[in-house]
Formats: C-alpha cells, structure tokens, sequence
C-alpha cells in the first residue's frame, strides 16, 4: 500500500519569496530575465528569459490540439514527495533549490499531483521541455505514420523538411532522429 502524506507550504514558496532559486542573478533576475537573441539565446544571463520565449527567436510549427484534450484534475492538496540521492532524503524543495528548473510538474493518473515555478515564471508561459517534448514529437510521428502522412521512418528528414536537405539532421533517417543517434 502506497503511503502519501499532506503537507502544507507556506504561501511565499509559490510566489517565490521565500527561497531563491539557484543562480538567479547570473540567470538574469535584477534584469528581469532578458531574452537573447539567435547567437545569445544560451548565454546564462539570457537562458531564463530565452527559453521563454524561444517561439519569438526560432522559427516553429504549431501542432493542432485533438477535438477533446484530456483535462488533468490538479491535487487538493500537495503530497508529501521524497526522493534518495548521494545516501541522503530529499524533497520537492531541496530538488528545486538545487536545479536550474523553471517549472517542475509532476503527474499520476491523470492528476497534477505537484506544479511548481521558479526564476518568474508562470503556467501561462512556455518553457523548454526537452525530453518530454521528444515524446510527443515521437507520438505525432506515429500518428501521422499510421496515417500515411510520412512512408517510412527509414526516410531521410529532408524529405518532409527540404530546408534541412544536405545538413547532418536532414541527412538522418527519421527513426534514428527519433532514437537521438544522428551523431550530430
């Protein structure tokens, strides 16, 4: 039997009063977390800021929502969550005064069991999600796979992206992109 306890944060947390977050003023904060431009988008001073807003520095495509998105229920309570690292106990804060995430969300069954933000940001900004935006990249592959849209994961990117024709990613079968062994 699984065993969660409730705990109660203090209301500063949320708004990031009362713990900075790590490295905030070499990632911007006193500037109000600036955005970069192309060639500056990764600087520290520019990371926060940039990678909210990385729609207004590189070009994108949008992915249309399905007709009936699932609607995740959110927690009326946060759980009590620990984790084990380097032989120690750790919790949800002590993970976030240690790592440079902007938001951190954590779901089961369909439930938003934790949501946090740091550096300023909020729900309603975007925020880089690397490895889990390359789950849905690999899920809208297969759908569009199953619906013919793409042939074969066998071909090569620049075939339904010709911009990228004769660069290493354009060169790259779809299914090694998709496994991150393009050796770019």
């Amino acid at each position: 039997m699984q065993k969660i306890f409730l705990i109660i944060l203090p209301a500063c947390l949320y708004a990031g009063v009362c713990a900075a977050a790590p490295d905030e003023e070499a990632l911007g904060k006193s500037k109000g977390y600036p955005r970069g431009s192309r060639s500056t988008y990764w600087d520290e001073a520019y990371r926060v800021g940039s990678f909210s807003a990385l729609d207004e520095i590189f070009p994108y495509c949008t992915v249309q929502p399905g007709a009936s998105p699932l609607v995740l229920r959110k927690a009326t309570a946060e759980p009590e969550i620990k984790y084990r690292f380097d032989g120690k106990t750790l919790s949800i804060n002590d993970y976030l005064n240690r790592q440079r995430a902007t938001g951190l969300i954590i779901l089961k069954d369909g439930e938003i069991l934790v949501e946090r933000y740091q550096y300023d940001r909020k729900s309603d900004q975007r925020l880089v999600s690397q490895s889990m935006a390359k789950t849905i990249v690999s899920l809208a592959l297969g759908v569009a796979l199953g619906e013919g849209k793409i042939a074969s994961l066998d071909d090569t990117a620049a075939k339904y992206a010709p911009a990228i024709a004769g660069s290493a990613y354009g060169d790259t079968p779809l299914k090694d992109l998709l496994r991150m062994s393009s050796g770019v």
